[in-house]
Formats: structure tokens, C-alpha cells, sequence
């Protein structure tokens, strides 16, 4: 889930003010790294010469390394380029061989005199976190017919085969 901090909310997709970040994880859980990874930072603009509304795009590998919108080595994210796209209202992280794992994504607020709104897309080779991964399963028949006002106990057997504890 992303976080919302001062007032760049990933739930309405706006940025007020500067000097605030949006960041979290969107489901970002790379399960391989047969298939590139592309996220891509789109907003409005207002009219005129140059940006009026600057965000920018920040993406975070599980093992720390960090990529900047539109900063490219050969049509790839290099992420010994430390700089920011200031100058365009998309931006992308494109990693031709991602790392597996949870990646971060962090939308910050650099110039935002009048609400930005702003939309994220992603594309991977993702899939469920194992963080939360429980199993429901019984021995006994799973059809039971039960009276009007009766009841059934069913015997379970709960399997959390996630990495966190959870509550069923």
C-alpha cells in the first residue's frame, strides 16, 4: 500500500504543495526477472513555456538500488544517474533485468503551485507477496446441510506458508 505524506495521495492520484512525497509499494513483488520493468509518472500540466507542475519519479530496488525517471544508459534506467527529469510530464524506470522482490515506488512533489493530478502504471513479471499466504483446508466433506436455526462445526486445518504471522 502507499503511504500518503503532506498531501501526494496514490489514492486520488494528486500532489498539493511542494515539497511532498508519495511512496510505497503498489504490489510491486517482481516473482521473476524474465520480463523488463517499466514504471511510468504521468501529469498535467499547465499551459506555457516550461513546467509549471514538476513531480518526480523515484523507484527503489529490493536491494536498495535507485532509479530516477528518465535517466537512461543505452534505452535502460541507469542508476548511477543521480539526476531528475526537469523538463517533462512523463517519466519512466525502465530495468531491462529486475531484481525479484518488493520494489518501492516514491512520486515526490518538486513544483506544485495548483493541484497535480498524476497517474502511475507499471508493468512486470509480478506476483502475490508471500508475506501473507495462508491455506484453508479440511479431511472431512465440505457440503453440509444445517436446519434453519442450526449449526455445523467444520474442523480446519489453517497452513500460513507466508514469512509474517497472520490472523484468519
Amino acid at each position: 500500500e502507499f503511504a500518503t505524506t503532506g498531501t501526494c495521495s496514490a489514492v486520488t492520484g494528486t500532489c498539493m504543495g511542494p515539497g511532498n512525497t508519495m511512496s510505497g509499494a503498489l504490489n510491486l513483488n517482481v516473482v521473476g526477472a524474465n520480463v523488463p520493468m517499466k514504471v511510468t509518472l504521468v501529469w498535467l500540466d499547465l499551459q506555457g513555456d516550461g513546467l509549471s507542475r514538476n513531480l518526480d519519479l523515484r523507484v527503489v530496488s529490493p536491494g536498495l538500488a535507485e532509479y530516477h525517471g528518465n535517466q537512461y544508459t543505452s534505452g535502460w534506467s541507469d542508476q548511477t544517474k543521480t539526476g531528475y527529469d526537469g523538463i517533462n510530464t512523463v517519466e519512466q524506470v525502465a530495468v531491462e533485468v529486475p531484481e525479484t522482490g518488493a520494489w518501492t515506488v516514491e512520486v515526490r512533489a518538486v513544483s506544485v503551485p495548483t493541484p497535480a493530478k498524476f497517474a502511475l502504471i507499471f508493468s512486470a513479471n509480478i506476483g502475490a507477496t508471500s508475506t501473507y499466504k495462508v491455506d484453508l483446508s479440511t479431511e472431512y466433506p465440505t457440503a453440509l446441510s444445517v436446519a434453519p436455526s442450526g449449526s455445523a462445526t467444520l474442523p480446519l486445518t489453517v497452513t500460513n506458508f507466508g514469512t509474517s504471522a497472520d490472523n484468519v
